[in-house]
Protein backbone atom coordinates (compact mmCIF):
# COMPACT_ATOMS: atom_id res chain seq x y z
CA UNK A 1 0.00 0.00 0.00
CA UNK A 2 1.45 3.37 -0.93
CA UNK A 3 2.28 5.59 2.03
CA UNK A 4 0.03 8.45 0.90
CA UNK A 5 -3.02 6.16 0.87
CA UNK A 6 -2.32 4.95 4.38
CA UNK A 7 -1.96 8.55 5.53
CA UNK A 8 -5.49 9.22 4.30
CA UNK A 9 -6.72 6.24 6.30
CA UNK A 10 -4.87 7.45 9.37
CA UNK A 11 -6.37 10.93 9.10
CA UNK A 12 -9.89 9.51 8.86
CA UNK A 13 -9.17 7.21 11.80
CA UNK A 14 -7.81 10.08 13.86
CA UNK A 15 -10.99 12.07 13.26
CA UNK A 16 -13.13 9.12 14.31
CA UNK A 17 -11.04 8.41 17.40
CA UNK A 18 -11.02 12.07 18.46
CA UNK A 19 -14.80 12.30 18.13
CA UNK A 20 -15.49 8.81 19.40
CA UNK A 21 -16.49 7.05 22.54
CA UNK A 22 -13.64 8.27 24.78
CA UNK A 23 -15.04 11.80 24.95
CA UNK A 24 -18.50 10.48 25.74
CA UNK A 25 -17.03 8.28 28.49
CA UNK A 26 -15.23 11.27 30.04
CA UNK A 27 -18.46 13.31 29.85
CA UNK A 28 -20.31 10.51 31.65
CA UNK A 29 -17.64 10.50 34.36
CA UNK A 30 -18.04 14.24 34.72
CA UNK A 31 -14.26 14.71 34.52
CA UNK A 32 -12.16 15.81 31.59
CA UNK A 33 -8.93 16.49 33.48
CA UNK A 34 -6.96 13.37 32.58
CA UNK A 35 -4.68 13.82 35.58
CA UNK A 36 -7.70 13.28 37.85
CA UNK A 37 -8.64 9.89 36.39
CA UNK A 38 -8.10 6.65 38.26
CA UNK A 39 -5.66 4.32 36.45
CA UNK A 40 -8.50 2.04 35.36
CA UNK A 41 -10.45 4.98 33.96
CA UNK A 42 -7.40 6.21 32.02
CA UNK A 43 -6.82 2.71 30.63
CA UNK A 44 -10.45 2.60 29.50
CA UNK A 45 -10.08 5.97 27.73
CA UNK A 46 -6.97 4.68 25.96
CA UNK A 47 -8.72 1.45 24.96
CA UNK A 48 -11.67 3.37 23.49
CA UNK A 49 -9.40 5.65 21.46
CA UNK A 50 -7.36 2.73 20.14
CA UNK A 51 -10.44 0.69 19.27
CA UNK A 52 -12.13 3.59 17.47
CA UNK A 53 -8.92 4.31 15.53
CA UNK A 54 -8.50 0.64 14.62
CA UNK A 55 -12.14 0.22 13.63
CA UNK A 56 -11.90 3.15 11.23
CA UNK A 57 -8.63 1.88 9.73
CA UNK A 58 -10.24 -1.52 9.15
CA UNK A 59 -13.31 0.12 7.62
CA UNK A 60 -11.24 2.33 5.30
CA UNK A 61 -8.80 -0.37 4.23
CA UNK A 62 -11.48 -3.04 3.98
CA UNK A 63 -13.62 -0.89 1.69
CA UNK A 64 -10.78 -0.05 -0.70
CA UNK A 65 -11.38 0.58 -4.36
CA UNK A 66 -11.22 -3.14 -5.19
CA UNK A 67 -14.22 -3.83 -2.96
CA UNK A 68 -12.42 -6.79 -1.41
CA UNK A 69 -11.56 -6.95 2.27
CA UNK A 70 -7.94 -6.10 2.95
CA UNK A 71 -5.55 -8.93 3.64
CA UNK A 72 -3.05 -8.91 6.45
CA UNK A 73 -5.23 -7.01 8.93
CA UNK A 74 -5.38 -8.40 12.41
CA UNK A 75 -7.93 -8.15 15.15
CA UNK A 76 -6.99 -5.40 17.62
CA UNK A 77 -7.76 -7.79 20.48
CA UNK A 78 -5.19 -10.38 19.45
CA UNK A 79 -2.08 -10.85 21.52
CA UNK A 80 1.36 -10.37 20.03
CA UNK A 81 1.84 -14.15 20.13
CA UNK A 82 -1.35 -14.69 18.10
CA UNK A 83 -0.25 -12.13 15.53
CA UNK A 84 3.21 -13.69 15.22
CA UNK A 85 1.67 -17.16 14.79
CA UNK A 86 -0.73 -15.88 12.10
CA UNK A 87 2.09 -14.15 10.22
CA UNK A 88 4.23 -17.32 10.33
CA UNK A 89 1.42 -19.42 8.85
Amino acid sequence: MPVREFDEYERAALVRASQGRAGHYLDCLGRTDLAQLHPEEWQHVCRLVIEDFGDEIKLQVGSGSSGHPARGLFNVHQTADNINQNEAA
